[in-house]
């Protein structure tokens, strides 16, 4: 990490280095769409709308993916093992031993193998789903939560600052009218008091004046647009802080539901032990076709949704890290 040299001061601060996996996610394709973050503290809705566009273009591809896998396996499944063979997911059935009376024993091996190892496989992505997204996806999550609670903090400064600046400006107001009064009555028997001091004191103040009902009014005009701009910012991160707490990936519900990546799928490598084994239990298997491949069908579904919404998020969040426009 490099070193950054505070201006004017000795000090020396960690500079902060875009990660190769930040770099990645912020490069996601937005579609057309504007993947600067700051477009979100942008005044204009329309590039708050056009920054939101390109992360629900995110959702929207991915599920389409996923969509298309599962209208691809209903259409294989209604195919039928005529037409589509194993891709059409009916059960197996072994060969008469009359027709295949070789490989009898190795083709039924070999597809409960397949089998086996396909678990193995969708556990170990399970895993790192957990480790390396969700994970991720909530220590992000967290530091945005942070982050805003620190922005909090500062808009509470910032409007503490315009609070004293309205009372400076109304009071170079009432500076101004009082000096004036007094004008008014300073010697007022000899108009000529600027000739007999040495100094023109009634330019002097007429400048003074000028100059405190410039100093109102810029501090009325600057207080309008910076309580406008600290208005909006206070509304993006009242929005942002309902989100980053609606966005809880490490819940019961999603607890549950990586737990259901883990059990179902082991409920099904059983199964298929048994037969492995000849060992015929029939109220399982009736329970693997009837409960367990029903309950993991929607597993499968709710990760589709998980997964979707995972995506725009961590886009967000490297967007975030990036500081803005392209890396």
């Amino acid at each position: 990490m490099e070193k950054s040299l505070i201006y004017g001061g000795n000090y020396e601060g960690p500079s902060y280095q875009i990660t190769t996996s930040v770099n990645n996610l912020q490069r996601l394709p937005r579609f057309g769409h504007d993947s600067d973050f700051t477009a979100v503290f942008s005044p204009y809705q329309d590039e708050q709308i056009d920054y939101a566009a390109g992360l629900i273009s995110l959702f929207v591809f991915l599920l389409i993916i996923f969509i298309f896998w599962t209208v691809v396996i209903i259409v294989f499944k209604v195919m039928g093992p005529a037409n589509a063979g194993f891709l059409s997911g009916h059960h197996f059935v072994v060969p008469d031993p009359a027709d295949d009376e070789k490989d009898i024993y190795k083709r039924p091996l070999r597809v409960r193998v397949v089998f086996l190892v396909a678990t193995a496989l969708l556990m170990t992505f399970a895993f790192l789903f957990v480790v390396m997204g969700l994970t991720n996806v909530n220590n992000a999550a967290t530091t945005m939560g942070k982050s805003l609670k620190t922005t909090d903090e500062l808009l509470q400064n910032a409007e503490l600052i315009a609070s004293n600046l309205e009372k400076v400006g109304d009071k170079s107001g009432e500076i101004r009218d009082a000096a004036v009064a007094e004008l008014d009555n300073l010697c007022p028997a000899n108009p000529d008091i600027g000739d007999l001091v040495g100094m023109d004191i009634m330019g002097i103040a007429d400048q003074a004046k000028s100059d405190l009902t410039m100093l109102e009014n810029f501090i009325s005009d600057g207080l309008e647009a910076l309580n406008e701009n600290l208005s909006l910012v206070r509304g993006f991160t009242s929005s942002a802080d309902k989100a980053t707490k609606a966005i809880v990936f490490w819940g019961w519900e999603m607890k549950l539901l990586v737990a259901g990546l883990f059990i179902l799928p082991s409920f099904l490598a059983v199964g298929v032990g048994l037969v492995m084994l000849d060992v015929d239990v029939e109220p399982y298997q009736k329970a693997l076709t009837y409960f367990f491949m029903p309950l993991f069908g929607m597993t499968i579904i709710a990760c589709y949704i998980v997964c979707c919404a995972i995506l725009p998020v961590s886009a967000t969040s490297a967007d975030a890290c990036s500081g803005g426009g392209t890396v």
